[in-house]
């Protein structure tokens, strides 16, 4: 697992910063598994239909806390799989959650 880049955020997009790198972001990482439990119903349709072959890479923009781009690193074994977010703190779910398996 890599680290993270500080990237600079265009003028126009301040606020979206401001909201998923403070408490929208906050709240949405303390409660990731609701919100993997929501997505969970269309979650494996989306995967197929991406059709990720074993050494695809992928870059899943608006990762969230990681729950896809881990099961597109799972079908990429030999690719990989990169998550992007505004939000730090759903980024740190996904970090844990990757290197916990």
């Amino acid at each position: 697992m890599s680290e993270t880049t500080a990237v600079q955020v265009a003028a126009t997009n301040t606020a979206q910063l401001a909201a998923w790198d403070g408490s929208e972001g906050q709240y949405w990482a303390s409660h990731a598994d609701r919100y993997d439990d929501a997505v969970a119903g269309y979650h494996d349709a989306l995967l197929n239909l991406a059709a990720i072959g074993p050494d695809d890479r992928i870059l899943d923009l608006g990762c969230g806390t990681g729950q896809t781009t881990r099961d597109a690193a799972r079908l990429a074994l030999a690719g990989s799989a990169v998550g992007v977010d505004l939000s730090s703190a759903m980024l740190s779910v996904a970090r844990m959650r990757a290197e916990s398996g």
